[in-house]
């Protein structure tokens, strides 16, 4: 347990430490895109489920190609249907994709490489064989076989491969509760009337916005102001019906900084409070009874910036998801600081190079409508000059497997 400073390494690490899976719901197939599996799924059935044509065309016995070659067309097989068809020696149906091969037939050729004249077809294909153009029954997944094991992020494909298996169901990890927490006696919403002194505020859009680019929806945004006893109540009563609690505002060290008492009036324990970053170095994480708050700054930048490096990991983790990592990338910027803090910045990707965005103040967010990631200057650091290696976090997510 870490009350003090921390490196943002050290800060990354405790916080994966407690992410935990809150537990395991069955959702139905249509609910499930962005999940992630908390059990294997099996195949119920042969896929295809019958012998299937591959393509439009002519079915027949391809021993009768031996003979004249000439064969007599006798039946129509469309996809769905269920007729029966009696075939004869030297006799094709005609088919359509997707269509089952009525019992007998082992070869189809498209109807672009036959000669059909009246009601009977020669075959034009110079390079056809036994079983062309048919997918086998069982030839795509077996009945009992996995389709997806566990940990698998359901992505459109994989919806797509469940319900063609029929599949209605699966069971998946439990996505964390939240809510969003805004506290600032400054602060006033988009469209009222402001007041010298007074500010817009935007962080709870912002922050209900990250959310639903990580396919998560936070419970509501509740508004407090910077007094202890409302906030510690506020607190108390936001815990009941959340898992995570993201706070901003209140957790630096001035008069009306109260969040990090009101949390703790409250039973969670500090994990840590500040971290050695630029931006958001005030910045809180708590825990108690199974429940977690991230104490923010208030400036929006620090807020989107603390959101990317520390509280999405926490929640790609708690999901089951792939959580992303910063790589080393080459540079092409120079930037020069002062050791001791790790400094975050907004970057981009160009010809293969990270470069930085402009306005990288953390009350300035405009910057964040073109950013890739962020470029992580190390604690130590102090000189980087263009061509040498920088860490590169990225800001969108390619999930596919968890960890």
């Amino acid at each position: 347990m870490k009350s003090s400073m921390v490196s943002y390494s050290e800060a990354l690490d405790l916080v994966l430490k407690h992410a935990r899976p809150i537990g395991i719901e069955r959702v139905e197939l249509e609910f499930a895109h962005g999940r992630v599996l908390a059990a294997a799924v099996k195949a119920p059935s042969d896929q295809p489920g019958f012998n299937q044509a591959a393509m439009d065309g002519y079915a027949f016995r391809y021993v009768d190609l031996s003979g004249s070659g000439e064969l007599h067309v006798s039946g129509v097989r469309k996809a769905g249907a269920i007729d029966t068809i009696k075939i004869s020696a030297n006799q094709a149906v005609r088919i359509f994709t997707g269509a089952a091969v009525p019992n007998g037939l082992d070869t189809v050729v498209a109807q672009e490489l036959v000669d059909a004249r009246n009601s009977t077809i020669r075959s034009l294909d110079n390079q056809i064989f036994k079983g062309k153009n048919i997918r086998l029954r069982g030839s795509h997944i077996q009945k009992g076989a996995v389709l997806f094991d566990c940990g698998q992020f359901l992505n459109a494909g994989a919806i797509s491969s469940l319900a063609s298996a029929g599949i209605t169901a699966v069971r998946v990890r439990k996505q964390p509760r939240i809510s969003i927490l805004v506290t600032g006696d400054e602060l006033r919403q988009p469209g009222e009337k402001i007041q010298p002194g007074e500010v817009f505020e935007s962080n709870g859009i912002a922050l209900t916005c990250l959310l639903r680019e990580s396919g998560l929806n936070p419970v509501r945004i509740i508004r407090c102001g910077d007094k202890l006893g409302e906030l510690e109540k506020t607190i108390r009563a936001a815990l009941k019906q959340c898992d995570l609690l993201l706070v901003t505002g209140g957790v630096s060290v001035g008069d009306y900084d109260f969040v990090p008492e009101a949390v703790k009036r409250n039973g969670l324990k500090t994990i840590f409070h500040k971290v050695r970053q630029k931006p958001a170095k005030p910045l809180l994480f708590a825990a108690g009874s199974g429940k977690h708050v991230f104490g923010l700054p208030g400036n929006p930048g620090s807020v989107i910036t603390a959101f990317h490096t520390l509280v999405k990991p926490f929640l790609e983790s708690v999901c089951g998801l792939k959580v992303r990592s910063a790589r080393g990338m080459t540079s092409g910027f120079s930037y020069t600081k002062k050791a001791g803090l790790t400094h975050l910045l907004k970057a981009r990707i160009e010809a293969g190079r990270v470069v930085l965005l402009d306005q990288q103040e953390s009350y300035k967010v405009s910057g964040f409508a073109q950013i890739e990631g962020f470029a992580l200057i190390e604690e130590q650091t102090t000189i980087l000059n263009p061509g040498e290696t920088v860490s590169f976090l990225p800001t969108s997510s390619n999930h596919q497997w968890s960890t």
